[in-house]
């Protein structure tokens, strides 16, 4: 099979440049405290994206966390802001507020509660300034009222995550190639990122996915940074001893990127992961020994990859039941109901960057705050018209049938959020914390 590195690396480096910059972490020196600085109003011009985060028991808890992205007017720099809300987004509590005149950027990671709490663990990873940025990292068990101080583990601006394994105190952060760093491998903290040690060193690593059942099994896939070190070199690889060891585990698979990894909350028993190629769905059922091409049918798409980034490959919670695969492409989410093999887009183009599914809450889903939804059967028009003949050959085949409902909220992150509470057949608007505020300039005083 023919390598193909150049324009597909460039344009990992490019996604990994930007998800640094925006998606690294939260904000550090004022986490207590409201900012004081002088601002002027925000208008509704001004840059901004909101990320949507549910608990990972959002079904019992209905504990949310919404977090704000904003490029500010007049050269004032970036701002972000989060706050948390434990009635599925009725009402909010601002946790981080946070300017840099500069810039600014970051994100949570959830984890199961820690013991006697309701709330998940929170990780705030973050970085501030522009000519030498400053990464930090806290952690919070009770939802971000309270942080604590731990190591980042992007020292060098090339790692990310943290990525939390299961309900242990274990962490792990893939690190790549990028721009002039190269601190690549992936790290592990076994004291919840108080310190970091490499456990792979050989290449660079775009993603790492640890098993539901993590403390059990010790089963890790990570996902290798192709175009820099010499073949032959595994596109995947495999931990079963917690990342202690490693070894190829591609068999099958392209000789090309893994755009992402996604395993069955089952895994423990149906042993069961996807692989995403260049916009090819693998599927294998024995924890990665053998791949198999689910989507399209196999023909010659490894030889002719479409370089279309994927946003998001997810697993229904209720997989063993309802066979059920999102996947958030090109801005626009398809769900397949039988394992990958046959897809209905859920979604017009949403300019959404992240995706999360979990079960329904109990009670009634959060009221609209407009009547405005996603039009499911919108036609699709593809923004880079550059790549409108390679995005018609690989994008799903809608089904006839079309969507049905499912016991599932899905959460769309974009510059305006959209939520269904059923499956992806109906879409409202996220009930959105209040974020307009007014501030009056600085005035000068005249000589």
């Amino acid at each position: 099979m023919r390598r193909s590195y150049s324009v597909h690396t460039l344009l990992r480096c490019f996604v990994l440049g930007v998800v640094s910059l925006m998606m690294a972490a939260i904000a550090s020196t004022a986490l207590s405290t409201k900012l004081t600085s002088h601002q002027t109003s925000i208008p509704e011009s001004a840059a901004r994206h909101w990320v949507i985060t549910p608990s990972p028991r959002f079904e019992s808890d209905k504990i949310l966390f919404a977090y704000l992205h904003e490029n500010l007017p007049q050269a004032q720099g970036e701002r972000m802001r989060i706050w948390r809300s434990e009635d599925d987004g009725l009402s909010w509590h601002e946790i981080v507020d946070y300017q840099d005149p500069q810039s600014v950027g970051g994100g949570i990671i959830l984890g199961l509660p820690a013991p006697s709490h309701v709330a998940p663990i929170t990780y705030l990873h973050f970085s501030h300034g522009q000519v030498t940025p400053i990464y930090e990292m806290w952690r919070s068990e009770d939802g971000g009222d309270t942080w604590e101080e731990r190591t980042s583990p992007s020292w060098r601006g090339a790692c990310s995550g943290p990525i939390v394994a299961g309900d242990s105190d274990i962490l792990f952060s893939p690190c790549g190639h990028f721009w002039l760093y190269h601190s690549i491998g992936i790290d592990r903290s076994s004291d919840t990122g108080r310190t970091w040690e490499r456990v792979w060193a050989d290449t660079g690593i775009y993603q790492v996915v640890a098993s539901p059942a993590f403390t059990v099994d010790g089963t890790l896939f990570a996902s290798v940074q192709l175009g820099y070190e010499p073949p032959p070199v595994p596109t995947l690889i495999a931990s079963f001893d917690g990342g202690d060891t490693w070894q190829a585990s591609d068999e099958g698979l392209c000789d090309m990127a893994v755009d992402s990894i996604t395993l069955s909350p089952d895994f423990t028993h149906d042993r069961t992961l996807f692989a995403i190629q260049s916009g090819i769905v693998f599927k294998s059922q024995d924890a990665g020994q053998a791949w198999m091409q689910v989507f399209p049918e196999p023909g010659g798409q490894c030889e002719t990859p479409s370089y279309v980034y994927t946003y998001g490959f997810v697993v229904s919670p209720n997989y063993a039941y309802d066979h059920t695969v999102f996947w958030l492409k090109d801005r626009t989410l398809f769900v397949s109901y039988d394992e990958g093999l046959n897809w209905q887009r859920l979604t017009s183009n949403t300019n959404a960057f992240a995706m999360a599914v979990r079960r329904s809450a109990a009670a009634t889903a959060t009221p609209a705050t407009a009547a405005a939804k996603i039009d499911p059967l919108a036609s699709y028009e593809p923004s880079n018209q550059h790549l409108a003949d390679i995005h018609r050959v690989f994008l799903p085949l809608v089904m006839q049938r079309g969507s049905h409902p499912l016991p599932l909220t899905i959460f769309l992150s974009a510059p305006t959020p959209y939520r269904s509470d059923d499956g992806g057949v109906t879409w409202t608007p996220v009930s959105l914390p209040p974020a307009a505020e007014v501030y009056l300039p600085l005035v000068l005083a005249s000589p």
